[in-house]
């Protein structure tokens, strides 16, 4: 059903890697100055979140409880030592885009298999109501598509906050 929405989510991927490729893994942590996310709470956002929209397929949760807990919606974008997360080993780039890729890549079966009648129910996540965003379809293809490229346009600003070239 969303063979559209997920070859646009391998582009975007694809975009994040070479986004990412040149940030050292010191520089992950940094914030802005204007109070705007660390690249390492994006990535742990998208990671999260991907996994997170597995729930919507039946799928098993990939990251721990305490990954949600610190990079879920809504959390203040500060981001624990590494040693304060279980599994959480350093927080390194490598380990952010691992995450992110394995929780997308799980999702691409079930999205491609979803049937329209279940996908046409109602989302019931209390944070998109009143967003326009009403379905199960709505949401997912949300995800996939603009959820990821609105944080890669984050992370683009971060990047030239920090003296990074633009990605093109």
């Amino acid at each position: 059903m969303f063979e559209q929405e997920v070859t646009l989510n391998r582009f975007l991927l694809k975009y994040l890697n070479g986004m990412m490729q040149d940030v050292d893994d010191a520089d992950l942590a940094k914030r802005l100055a204007d109070g705007g996310n660390s690249a390492l709470w994006i990535l742990g956002h998208l990671a999260i979140v991907a996994d997170s929209t597995g729930r919507v397929f039946g799928l098993p949760p990939l990251q721990s409880k305490e990954w949600r807990r610190t990079f879920n919606p809504g959390t203040d974008g500060e981001v624990p030592d590494a040693g304060e997360v279980p599994d959480a080993g350093e927080f390194t780039k490598q380990q952010m885009l691992d995450a992110i890729h394995q929780g997308y890549k799980q999702l691409y079966p079930a999205a491609e298999a979803a049937e329209a009648e279940v996908m046409a129910e109602p989302h019931g996540i209390g944070l998109l109501n009143g967003s326009g965003l009403e379905t199960r379809s709505d949401f997912v293809a949300h995800i996939l598509t603009t959820h990821m490229a609105m944080h890669i346009g984050q992370l683009s600003y971060w990047r030239r906050q920090n003296g990074g070239a633009i990605i093109v």
